[in-house]
């Protein structure tokens, strides 16, 4: 199981917290202009993981956010929890079945 649970929709959690929670690996690979790294919310996958999204945009980020989930090794459980908890955070959420349709595709 994940260091962190995202079930409280209401709950603020910092980039850091995420990182160490998903396991996300932050790059210096990247040359930037200030000594300062980008925050990982600065990235696409992150802004879906931690953005709430209008109807119409909700499936594409989910599925970027349970891509990525998956691509870092994550259990297929635990994607399906973190994508409950995700879609719970959405105002109005996606159907569970849908959420759970995106996970196994």
């Amino acid at each position: 199981m994940l260091g962190i649970k995202l079930s409280d929709p209401m709950k603020p959690y910092s980039a850091a917290d995420l990182r160490t929670g998903l396991r996300l690996v932050v790059s210096n690979s990247q040359p930037t202009n200030s000594s300062r790294m980008q925050p990982a919310a600065s990235t696409t996958a992150s802004r879906a993981l931690l953005g709430s999204f209008p109807d119409g945009e909700r499936t594409h980020a989910l599925t970027q956010v349970v891509g990525r989930m998956l691509a870092v090794g994550l259990e297929p459980e635990e994607v399906a929890q973190l994508a409950q908890d995700w879609n719970a955070r959405q105002s109005p959420p996606l159907d569970p079945d849908k959420v759970l349709s995106v996970n196994a595709d």
